[in-house]
């Protein structure tokens, strides 16, 4: 079920992302928290040494409300808003033009999509 949240309340632009400074940082490789995903399968970046390997690829961020205190506060204020139980996480994906993430799925967990900066087609049921 669709559910409709005030998004002037949520507001995350590029800069709040730090991506940079992540993709440089050690900790998240460490952590296993970044994947390439191509055509529907995610694999761990075992570095950013090995980024240059997935250019092509969608990478995708986990819990980045660990890494952020601004996203930390956007996640808990979803999760006040949508009245949302349990743990509000962030992931973040960045896609190449013209990049694909996942086929038709279906996610175990409630999905919030925001889209920070240009345009993805989302289909949903």
């Amino acid at each position: 079920m669709a559910t409709s949240v005030n998004a002037s309340r949520i507001n995350v632009n590029v800069a709040d992302l730090q991506i940079d400074k992540i993709l440089n940082s050690n900790y998240c490789f460490e952590q296993r928290m970044i994947y390439a995903v191509s055509e529907g399968t995610g694999v761990v970046v075992e570095g950013k040494d090995r980024l240059e390997l997935y250019k092509d690829c969608v990478l995708k961020i986990e819990a980045m409300e660990r890494l952020s205190p601004h996203l930390q506060d956007v996640c808990r204020k979803l999760a006040s808003e949508l009245k949302h139980p349990g743990p509000v996480t962030c992931h973040l994906f960045i896609s190449p033009e013209g990049s694909k993430s996942f086929g038709l799925h279906k996610d175990p967990d409630d999905v919030f999509l925001y889209m920070v900066k240009g345009h993805k087609g989302v289909h949903y049921r």
